[in-house]
C-alpha cells in the first residue's frame, strides 16, 4: 500500500471506529435549574408573518418540557481528542427555512462538513451567518424562491455561531456547533442525548445552550460501558443599566470592564452616553450579573454615582468578553 494511501486510510479510522460503536456509550438528559426565562411574545411585522401567525410570534429562550428538561442543547466533548484527526463526513448538515424559521434550533457539526441551507418559503430569505472564531468565514447569502439552497463550510471549531436571517429576529435564528470531532450530540423533545463510540481516556465534556451557563465536567472513559451522564444548566440572565452622576471622566468605563472580567462569564459592554450618563449592559449568570450591577452603584474611587436606572431584559445569547466602548 503506498504511503498516500496508508495515510488517507489512517486518517479515516477514528471515524470508522465512532460509526461500529466502539468505546463507552454517553447518555442522558439535560435539565433546567433556577428560574424559566419568560417566554417571548412578538407582533407579526408583515402581512405574510400575520397569516403565518395569527396570534402573535412566541419563543423561548430556553425551551424545555414540562419536567424542565432542556431542548435543543449540544452535549460535545470540549477537550481530550486534541491528538486525533477525524474526516469530516460527506453528508451535509441540513438547515431549513420554513414558515419564517430557521429549523433545528442547534446543529452540531464538524469543521469542513457542508452545511446545506435551503428556503422552504416561497418569498425571499437573505441567511446571515455571523462566526466569531478566525479561520469562519461570515456570509449572507440571498435565497429568493422556494427549494432554493445555499452551501457552506466552516473550518475552524466555534461553539457556537448564529445564523439569522435578513430580519434580525429571535424566532428567525439558528445557532451552529462547529467541533473537530464527531462526539457531540443534540437533545431531543425529552431533553435527551446519546453519545456512541467515545475511545478510552479522559475528557472535559461541557453542555451548552445558547441562553444558559454552560456546565462542564472531567470524565473518565474506559472501554465498552454505558455511562449516564445527566445535566444541569442554568439560564442566563441580561440586566440594562443607566448610571448618573459624575461618572464620565473618572475612569468608569475601564473600571467596570476590569470588575466584569474579575468577575469572570460575563459579556456585555458599557459607553458613555451624550447627556452625561454611563451606559451598561450585562449578560451572564444571576450571581454574576447583580455582583457587576452593585458595584456600578458604587463605581471607582473617582466616580460620584447618584442613581441606577435598572432594566431586566431576556437574555439574548451574547456572548464573547466584557468590553468598554470609547
Amino acid at each position: 500500500m503506498g504511503g498516500v494511501a496508508l495515510a488517507t486510510l489512517l486518517a479515516f479510522l477514528p471515524a470508522l471506529a465512532a460509526q461500529e460503536g466502539s468505546g463507552d456509550v454517553l447518555r442522558g438528559v439535560v435539565l433546567l435549574k433556577g428560574e424559566l426565562p419568560e417566554r417571548r411574545s412578538y407582533p407579526a411585522p408583515t402581512e405574510r408573518e400575520k397569516a403565518a401567525f395569527p396570534e402573535g410570534i412566541f419563543t423561548d429562550p430556553v425551551d424545555v418540557d414540562r419536567e424542565r428538561h432542556v431542548r435543543s442543547a449540544l452535549v460535545y466533548v470540549k477537550a481530550g481528542l486534541e491528538k486525533k484527526a477525524f474526516v469530516p463526513p460527506r453528508e451535509p448538515r441540513i438547515l431549513e427555512i420554513e414558515n419564517f424559521q430557521l429549523k433545528p434550533r442547534m446543529i452540531g457539526i464538524m469543521a469542513g462538513q457542508e452545511l446545506l441551507v435551503t428556503n422552504r418559503d416561497g418569498i425571499l430569505h437573505a441567511i446571515h451567518a455571523h462566526p466569531s472564531a478566525p479561520g469562519n468565514k461570515e456570509f449572507n447569502a440571498g435565497l429568493p424562491a422556494r427549494d432554493m439552497s445555499f452551501k457552506a463550510t466552516f473550518d475552524a471549531p466555534e461553539v457556537a455561531l448564529p445564523i439569522r436571517t435578513e430580519c434580525l429576529h429571535d424566532w428567525e435564528t439558528a445557532w451552529v456547533a462547529v467541533l473537530a470531532h464527531p462526539y457531540y450530540a443534540v437533545t431531543d423533545s425529552e431533553g435527551r442525548y446519546e453519545i456512541k463510540g467515545l475511545p478510552p481516556g479522559r475528557y472535559t465534556l461541557e453542555a451548552w445552550q445558547e441562553n444558559c451557563v454552560p456546565a462542564a465536567r472531567e470524565l473518565q472513559v474506559k472501554s465498552g460501558a454505558t455511562v449516564a451522564v445527566d445535566w444541569t444548566l442554568e439560564a442566563r440572565v441580561r440586566t440594562h443599566l443607566f448610571i448618573s452622576g459624575r461618572v464620565q471622566g473618572v475612569g468608569f468605563r475601564a473600571s467596570t470592564e476590569a470588575e466584569a472580567r474579575r468577575l469572570g462569564g460575563l459579556s456585555g459592554w458599557v459607553k458613555n452616553l451624550p447627556d452625561g450618563r454611563v451606559e451598561a449592559v450585562v449578560e451572564g449568570p444571576r450571581e454574576k450579573v447583580e455582583a457587576l450591577a452593585a458595584w456600578c452603584r458604587k463605581g471607582p474611587p473617582s466616580a460620584e454615582v447618584t442613581g441606577v436606572e435598572r432594566q431586566a431584559e431576556p437574555p439574548r445569547g451574547l456572548w464573547g468578553s466584557f468590553q468598554a466602548q470609547f
